[in-house]
């Protein structure tokens, strides 16, 4: 009788382990699909090269209160055109939000192509937060999943900033 409530425990004690483990499996995951960045952006680095001598270029630098975001773009004549805006509070939360709302952070360690090489067709992106997580991704003839449509709305964000200024 000892052995048969001995081994009717063992079997309780032994489903609740793997009901514990699967519980604790499906939350991780559940948590990991709706990852999103929630610190402030303390530096960015976002370029993108369409041809040899084409591209853009976005950089936010700065301490807290004096971040300047810097627009650089290239033109195929060679012409070169550099923007500046001193950064509001309001705007780095909607650059935030841009990321967020358009599953930017889904970029977060791709990898792919031969890095160092600014040709066409090239993309850069890294993002430093106040909680100390970083967004990177690096491309070079190869994209992200929904690459276009996601850098168009991050590209718009950005843009409608410096214009702002001009």
């Amino acid at each position: 009788m000892k052995k048969k409530r001995l081994f009717i425990i063992s079997i309780i004690i032994i489903v609740l382990l793997i009901c514990i483990a699967l519980f604790i499996c499906f939350k991780t995951k559940k948590v990991e699909k709706s990852k999103t960045y929630d610190g402030t952006i303390t530096s960015m680095n976002f370029y993108y090269a369409v041809a040899n001598s084409v591209f853009y270029k976005f950089e936010i630098a700065g301490p807290k209160e004096r971040r300047i975001l810097t627009f650089t773009e290239q033109k195929a004549n060679g012409r070169t055109s550099k923007y500046r805006k001193r950064l509001t509070p309001k705007n780095l939360k909607e650059i935030k939000d841009t990321i967020n709302s358009n599953k930017i952070y889904e970029w977060n360690g791709f990898d792919k192509g031969v890095k160092g090489s600014k040709t066409k067709n090239n993309f850069i992106l890294e993002v430093s937060y106040s909680d100390s997580k970083t967004l990177t991704a690096y491309g070079n003839k190869e994209y992200p999943v929904k690459f276009d449509e996601r850098k168009k709305a991050l590209y718009d964000c950005l843009e409608r900033i410096v214009s702002s200024y001009r």
